[in-house]
């Protein structure tokens, strides 16, 4: 079916609502198209398809990722269900209804009801059967609250809803995504606006609602189970100093068993006032004498919670050589060998690179640790076998790598 035109409702309330309808079904073939995602009903309602960028692209995709995960998430948990009831507020051209009657894969009735404006709910109806529909969960666009809370408050107090969950489409994509599917969307077309594509993707979210009580025990909440372990990496704050330390203490004595040296190596980074792990502030957040900011620390917080940091500060070589010295890199156990510690790495890189005067990083790291080694061997750092430095209960192997 090819759009119809849009001149009966030009210069009414409904022309924005439908001129941006047809252009989110033609961005949403285009991605199609290139191979983002299935979907054999779109070509229906776009008589002239139109390639759009790569950035639009992704987010639609995202968008169909989410809704499609939340629908299958909804219908799992109600599997045993007669019938559920499915609304769809401000629907436009989604095609969410065909694809699950082409899949049948809910076993008993699905009611559903699509709410639009006039003019785009005629165009539809020429592919709707004249089967009853009725409500249930719903796919909305929210506006005007100004943060992720402020939703909240809004689901949970005002709607009643006993529980929700708020993700943006870089939780989305994070929850949603594997390691694999990553990996094929980066071989559809070239795409390098990951900075812009964060931000936008921060600025759509998927709200999830639902009124179980906490002492139901048939199954997981479906909303529950829609939650990723995000990971964020940012600049180190003054509350985070006891985590850091106790981090850095802890990740580090692992290794300094039956070392003295080791354990005196820790206490004397923790020790004030000369320690740079007793004011992570003074020792790595403070400009330099010019006023410039060359040093400085980072954790990552997954869930809320500190699981790791690092730090970089200038380093002064022994042939008199300005470069920049990775330094206490701790990851908590229970996230490790997910990534965290490749992402903290590459974030000083970043940050060095930007500096723009140092062209080189290096480190030093105990022996014992040889998955961290590994890492960084992977990462495309080289170890100066002849820097290594061996004292009485524990080695030092220097690393290096040249930006």
């Amino acid at each position: 079916m090819a759009s119809p035109s849009t001149a009966e409702w030009r210069g009414t309330s409904d022309h924005n609502v439908t001129e941006t309808a047809f252009d989110a079904v033609k961005c949403k073939l285009s991605a199609v198209t290139l191979g983002y995602f299935e979907d054999p009903f779109l070509r229906f309602f776009v008589e002239k398809p139109t390639r759009r960028i790569p950035l639009i692209h992704r987010g639609y995709y995202l968008r169909h990722v989410a809704i499609t995960r939340c629908v299958e998430l909804f219908l799992s948990q109600h599997a045993t269900s007669a019938e559920v009831n499915i609304v769809s507020l401000g629907a436009g051209f989604d095609t969410l209804f065909f694809r699950l009657l082409e899949q049948r894969a809910f076993a008993g009735k699905i009611s559903f009801v699509e709410v639009d404006c006039d003019a785009i709910v005629r165009a539809k109806t020429k592919l709707l059967n004249d089967d009853d529909i009725r409500a249930g969960l719903a796919e909305c666009r929210l506006l005007g609250f100004r943060t992720a809370a402020d939703h909240a408050r809004r689901l949970l107090a005002l709607v009643h809803w006993q529980r929700c969950r708020i993700l943006d489409m870089n939780g989305v994509f994070a929850a949603c995504t594997t390691a694999d599917e990553k990996r094929r969307l980066a071989t559809l077309e070239p795409f390098d606006e990951f900075v812009d594509g964060t931000l936008c993707n921060a600025h759509y979210a998927i709200y999830l609602a639902d009124n179980c009580k906490d002492q139901d025990t048939d199954g997981l909440q479906w909303t529950s189970r829609f939650q990723p372990e995000v990971m964020i990496i940012r600049s180190f704050q003054h509350d985070d100093l006891a985590t850091v330390r106790s981090l850095f203490e802890s990740t580090h004595l692992e290794f300094a068993k039956g070392s003295r040296a080791v354990r005196q190596f820790v206490a004397n980074r923790l020790r004030g006032p000369s320690g740079d792990m007793f004011d992570v502030q003074q020792a790595f957040q403070t400009p330099n004498g010019a006023g410039l900011m060359t040093s400085g620390f980072w954790v990552a917080e997954v869930g809320g919670e500190v699981v790791g940091c690092v730090g970089v500060k200038p380093l002064t070589t022994d042939e008199g050589q300005q470069t920049a010295e990775l330094c206490r890199l701790s990851v908590s156990p229970a996230v490790r060998r997910r990534g965290v510690a490749s992402a903290l790495v590459r974030t000083v890189e970043a940050f060095v690179a930007s500096c723009g005067a140092l062209k080189e990083i290096r480190l030093e790291t105990i022996g014992a640790m040889e998955g961290t080694q590994q890492l960084y061997r992977a990462l495309g750092y080289t170890e100066q076998k002849e820097s290594e430095k061996q004292h009485s209960s524990f080695k030092l192997v220097r690393f290096q790598k040249t930006l």
